[in-house]
């Protein structure tokens, strides 16, 4: 193989490549290692590594003892302090008098705020609540003579039954609030609406229920008509007419009035003359009654300790019953009766109201029928208001004593409405209520509708023709009515084929009987008529004597003279002897009702009824 040929050049390059770098780093080694190092300039001086750091030191030095020599320049500073502290006292940084007149309410107003969906379009209808379950609805019957007030016949003589529940009112306002808005709250009631069936003689009830007309008295009567709300349809949506929203306005205006919702909850009755007395239930206390009434009867006043009572003519009643009051019952009354007068005490500076809650408490402390537990509420009522008694004396001496300022600026009460209220109805009509009859009563709660006449609130526009808002019905409850008309088979002829009875008849407030026996025969009615002593209704002192109408509303079948029948006698405490077989007489009758019905004179005449009743009747001495 051929050599090739290399010039020198290119045979040495690689030496001097290296040689040039070797000289290279010759030439740094020297530059900083043997040679002096690098000099920089401070201060406008050209200095070295190894004087710089003294020459730094200096310059430091003096650079302290210029700050520190150094004068600042003099300013203008405005003290605060002094106005700080007048500012702590309020009154004399602003020259007021220390005693304010105090005409206002220094707690905070608190703004009333809607829901985002509530009182501005697209609201729902509001719901009534229902009766509360405890205590649970009553009911009450009776038998009496009162005035009516009105033209015609003046008297009744009628049954009546009475039924009551207790409403929840902070619940339907809170209601309210949450679909109509914080500002529509208040709860109007309407006429509660009451319903009724009776028992067949089968035992049965119908399936059908019939609406009763509630007793009120002439205040109700005068209520103007129900408005009917016309709704009109335009560009803008649907809207009522002028009419209608004034016809609402002035509806609500009259149902507004505290009377008239007092009476529409718990109505008046007439003046009795004589029988039952009308029959005013204790669900929670005859007092917390009248706290409800004195709530609507002067709404701008503070709540009286001991409010007036519009119900003279009624009774506190147990479930069913007429009953007083018991000695429990009373105790319970003079605890929360002392309670209210405290709580009066505290809200209106008064000492006298703390002193009679004292007493009030005293009383019950002191009674030996008290249980220990109502003693013991007593000894605490007693303390609470014996201090609240010295704290307002202390208060009216700084005061100067309870003279009202001249200069005061009168202000309305704004009283909190009761959480609950009793709601009863009479079903008092002369002729409703039939005697000897068992029947079940339901009852619902009627409100006003807080929206009434304003269709643009609504979600539904439809819902702004509503008056009233109808809640949810009652459990039915049962009552049965006593008897107002009897008789007694006494005796028989057998000549005549006869058989002899005494009739009784509750008549205008007296029980009456017929003057002499009434003898019928089959096929006949069982019905009489005769003179007899009535008390005088002019004069309830004196008598008089008027034609009665007796009847048993029957009639006469049979009579048998030989009716075969064994007599039975009591032996011992729980035993039973039956006598000998005997003959009597026994009248056979059907009602109207179509039942039948068996009588034994024997029977009869020793029933404790037939005395009971004689008793009972009106002679007029």
């Amino acid at each position: 193989m051929a050599k090739q040929l290399v010039n020198p050049l290119e045979r040495h390059v690689e030496k001097g490549v290296l040689g040039l770098a070797v000289l290279l780093l010759l030439g740094v080694a020297a530059k900083f290692l043997v040679t002096s190092p690098n000099q920089i300039e401070l201060g406008g001086e050209t200095v070295a590594p190894n004087t710089i750091d003294q020459l730094l030191l200096q310059t430091a030095s003096k650079t302290r003892e210029r700050i520190r020599s150094a004068r600042s320049e003099t300013e203008d500073v405005t003290e605060l302090a002094g106005d700080f502290a007048q500012a702590l006292d309020p009154f004399a940084a602003h020259r007021i008098a220390r005693k304010l007149k105090r005409t206002v309410s220094f707690r905070p107003t608190v703004p009333r705020i809607d829901p985002p969906e509530g009182g501005f379009g697209g609201a729902a209808l509001a719901e009534v609540v229902s009766f509360v379950k405890n205590p649970p609805i009553s009911v009450f019957a009776g038998r009496s003579t009162y005035e009516l007030g009105e033209e015609g016949e003046r008297v009744a003589a009628a049954n009546w039954v009475m039924i009551s529940a207790m409403f929840h009112v902070k619940a339907q306002s809170a209601e309210l609030r949450s679909k109509y808005g914080a500002s529509r709250t208040d709860v109007l009631f309407g006429r509660p609406q009451l319903q009724r069936r009776m028992q067949g003689n089968d035992g049965t009830w119908p399936e059908e229920w019939e609406f009763v007309e509630p007793y009120y008295g002439g205040g109700i009567r005068r209520l103007p008509p129900l408005p009917v709300i016309q709704l009109v349809e335009d560009g803008n949506g649907v809207s009522a007419t002028r009419t209608s929203a004034t016809l609402v306005k002035q509806f609500k205006r009259v149902v507004s009035d505290g009377l008239i919702q007092v009476e529409l909850l718990r109505p008046t009755l007439p003046e009795l003359l004589n029988g039952d007395t009308w029959a005013m239930p204790i669900l929670t206390s005859r007092l917390d009654v009248l706290m409800q009434d004195d709530f609507y009867m002067y709404p701008k006043q503070p709540p009286a300790a001991e409010p007036g009572d519009r119900y003279p003519d009624s009774s506190n009643a147990g479930r069913g019953s007429t009953e007083t009051v018991t000695a429990e019952e009373q105790i319970v009354q003079d605890l929360e009766s002392a309670r209210l007068l405290l709580a009066a005490a505290v809200k209106n500076d008064s000492e006298n109201d703390a002193t009679r809650a004292f007493n009030k408490a005293q009383e019950v402390a002191k009674n030996p029928s008290a249980k220990d537990t109502d003693k013991t509420k007593a000894r605490k009522l007693m303390t609470s208001a014996d201090i609240a008694r010295q704290t307002i004396r202390r208060r009216n001496k700084r005061r100067g004593g309870q003279v009202k300022d001249p200069n005061a600026v009168e202000r309305d009460f704004v009283r909190e409405p009761p959480t609950r209220q009793q709601i009863w109805v009479y079903d008092a009509i002369p002729g409703s209520v039939q005697s000897n009859r068992r029947y079940q009563y339901r009852l619902r709660p009627v409100i006003f509708n807080a929206l009434a006449g304003q269709p643009e609130k609504f979600r539904d526009p439809l819902d702004a023709a509503k008056i009233f808002l109808e809640g949810s019905w009652s459990d039915p409850i049962e009552i049965s009515i006593d008897e107002d008309a009897t008789f007694f088979a006494i005796g028989d002829d057998r000549r005549k084929q006869a058989i002899s009875l005494e009739f009784f008849r509750w008549f205008e407030g007296d029980w009456v009987r017929t003057k002499t026996r009434v003898k019928l025969r089959v096929g006949e009615l069982m019905f009489a008529e005769q003179k007899t002593i009535v008390r005088d209704m002019d004069d309830r002192n004196l008598s008089a004597t008027a034609e009665v109408e007796f009847t048993a509303s029957a009639t006469v079948i049979d009579v048998d003279f030989s009716y075969p029948y064994r007599e039975r006698k009591k032996v011992g405490r729980f035993g039973i002897r039956f006598g000998d077989s005997q003959e009597g007489t026994a009248l056979v009758f059907v009602d109207a009702d179509g039942r039948l019905h068996e009588r034994l004179v024997k029977t009869d005449k020793l029933n404790p009824e037939l005395k009971q009743r004689r008793a009972q009747v009106y002679t007029g001495k």
